[in-house]
């Protein structure tokens, strides 16, 4: 049977292939590098390529539905927009029923 050497320098030999194959700490980023990251990280969707145009033709716009839970449930978040005003309008007068003029007696 061989004997193992298990000389001292058999033995620095074997651990300094054991480092060679440990993984190496990696370096914290500089703030430079950090800085130019947030600085184009806004930009990069603008930097994307363009999706190749489809052969289909392009579909018509779906019309919202008339109730608001139908355009919840949609999900859709263009069906979910403000109505168009011209500004800051004043109500329109209150019409009353004609059963509602006249006095009341509410106890």
């Amino acid at each position: 049977a061989a004997v193992a050497d298990r000389s001292p320098t058999r033995q620095v030999g074997i651990l300094c292939q054991d480092l060679a194959k440990a993984p190496v700490p990696m370096q914290p980023p500089s703030r430079r590098s950090l800085l130019s990251t947030a600085a184009w990280a806004p930009l990069l969707p603008l930097l994307a390529p363009l999706p190749a145009p489809s052969a289909s033709p392009p579909t018509a716009i779906a019309s919202p539905p008339s109730s608001i839970k139908a355009r919840l449930d949609s999900q859709n978040p263009s069906f979910l927009t403000k109505p168009r005003t011209s500004g800051l309008q004043a109500p329109a007068e209150a019409k009353y029923p004609d059963w509602l003029v006249g006095e009341w007696s509410v106890e």
